[in-house]
């Protein structure tokens, strides 16, 4: 009955098509891109023919628009097949599934064609203008993604990658830093005046004028030192 209302009323209520591509970023952030391909619009035929054989299919109804073929499948009890719809898309010609599976014995006519006419109730299966659609949001989410995933690259790169220290100053030598760079010897060498006194007035004066303490026992801030040979005082601020 659903082929011949359609046959008699010659026109139906196509729905929108609208076609969405996602991509994710290097966050895992899902980026969302959609394109209309049709919108709700009333069609009217100009012809209509019931299961007539095309291909290797029959379709229920082929109705012309303008001589555009569109192919309209009626769903009672059984779905299209996926079968069917890829040879349909493989013939490149636009084809919509009306579902009438709630459809029964008691359903009137008058309640039959607003089924019929109801968008909700139509599903596009085949859409020849996809194909473009699909390239064209595929090179805008490519370049969407190829852009936000470069900013992400630089921002990961600034955060993970610290600026280079300055190279360290080079320090002058000047009476102010000259302990400073004394405090690098590991060893002070200290000359006794008591025991230079000594030697040059005893000729049998075998102690040593010099000796050497480590740093550490003797530091920069030591005002004074007992010299090992003699005992004397070595005032430090002397040498």
């Amino acid at each position: 009955m659903a082929k011949q209302i359609l046959s008699e009323e010659g026109y139906t209520i196509l729905p929108s098509l609208v076609l969405k591509m996602s991509q994710t970023d290097m966050n895992e952030t899902t980026h969302t891109e959609e394109k209309i391909i049709e919108k709700e619009v009333l069609a009217r035929f100009n012809k209509i023919e019931l299961e007539k054989r095309l291909e290797e299919i029959r379709p229920d109804i082929i109705a012309y628009q303008n001589h555009e073929p569109l192919l309209i499948e009626i769903a009672v009890t059984h779905f299209v097949s996926p079968n069917k719809k890829n040879i349909i898309r493989g013939l490149g010609l636009p084809a919509v599934e009306i579902d009438l599976s709630n459809a029964s014995h008691t359903t009137t006519k008058d309640e039959l064609k607003l089924l019929i006419k109801s968008p909700s109730k139509t599903k596009w299966i085949s859409n020849p203008k996809v194909i473009n659609a699909k390239k064209e949001l595929k090179s805008i989410l490519d370049e969407k993604i190829r852009q936000i995933n470069t900013d992400i690259y630089k921002r990961r790169r600034k955060v993970q990658i610290p600026r280079a220290a300055p190279p360290p100053r080079k320090t002058e030598t000047t009476p102010n830093n000259l302990s400073t760079q004394k405090k690098e010897y590991k060893n002070r060498w200290f000359a006794c005046r008591s025991c230079l006194e000594n030697r040059d007035s005893n000729k049998y004066f075998n102690g040593e004028v010099v000796f050497m303490v480590p740093t550490k026992n003797a530091p920069y801030s030591l005002k004074s030192i007992t010299c090992p040979n003699c005992n004397y005082e070595v005032m430090l601020e002397n040498f």
